[in-house]
């Protein structure tokens, strides 16, 4: 009865070592896999940010454009009233 008993004991320390070994190695190979996809979901968002990004910077440029165009012909005319008045008034 002793044999069968460290048997089972040997048995069962021999299965749990190898489940203990296979989890890890599970583990390890499922970490590897998410740490892909964590690589692959992080340059996703870097290349949606980027492409955001360079749009609002792109319409920025537009506005800003749009702005100093504006200014410049409100000037360009104030000018010319300026102008038209200091004729006037000689």
């Amino acid at each position: 009865m002793a044999n069968s008993t460290s048997s089972a004991v040997f048995g069962f320390m021999l299965g749990t070592a190898a489940g203990a070994i296979t989890g890890v190695l599970f583990a390890a190979d499922q970490e590897k896999k998410s740490k892909k996809k964590r690589k692959k979901r992080v340059r996703k968002l870097q290349s949606d940010l980027e492409e955001d990004l360079n749009e609002n910077i792109r319409e920025l440029k537009e506005e800003i454009s749009d702005f100093v165009e504006d200014i410049h012909e409100r000037f360009v005319d104030l000018n010319a009233r300026v102008e038209k008045k200091r004729t006037q008034n000689q």
